[in-house]
């Protein structure tokens, strides 16, 4: 549907959520891990139309690689190197961007920053 409209917008697939580790992705029913199932679900994304994928940063360096720069890459669970939370794949902004990401996503260690000008400059100055 994407492609008869006129101003297209881009459209995204998701792999597995950052927040899962191998059990979780087990409980949901998955049974070939991580790996597999991130690049299962990129590529079918990819048949389908999809410009690009949601997936962790983990796992950038191995679908760039695979889909010779096909696909675009949004990594959520981006974390400066000192914060913890509930996100399992986590990794720096500078880590994401040597990857391949082509964005992030940063939301908690800005939003929940006391001085969340300060949170995003830093990161900024992270990759730059």
């Amino acid at each position: 549907a994407c492609a008869e409209l006129d101003n297209r917008p881009k459209l995204w697939g998701i792999t597995v959520l950052t927040s899962f580790d191998e059990y979780n992705l087990f409980r949901a029913g998955f049974r070939c891990g991580i790996a597999k199932t991130v690049r299962n679900l990129a590529a079918l994304g990819l048949a389908n139309g999809a410009d690009g994928v949601v997936c962790s940063p983990l796992e950038a360096a191995s679908l760039k690689k695979l889909h010779d720069g096909k696909l675009k890459l949004v990594t959520p669970g981006i974390r400066p190197a000192a914060l913890g939370d509930d996100q399992k794949r986590a990794v720096t902004p500078a880590e994401a961007r040597a990857a391949g990401a082509d964005f992030i996503v940063v939301g908690r260690p800005i939003i929940a920053s006391p001085d969340p000008a300060a949170a995003a400059a830093a990161i900024t100055r992270e990759l730059k």
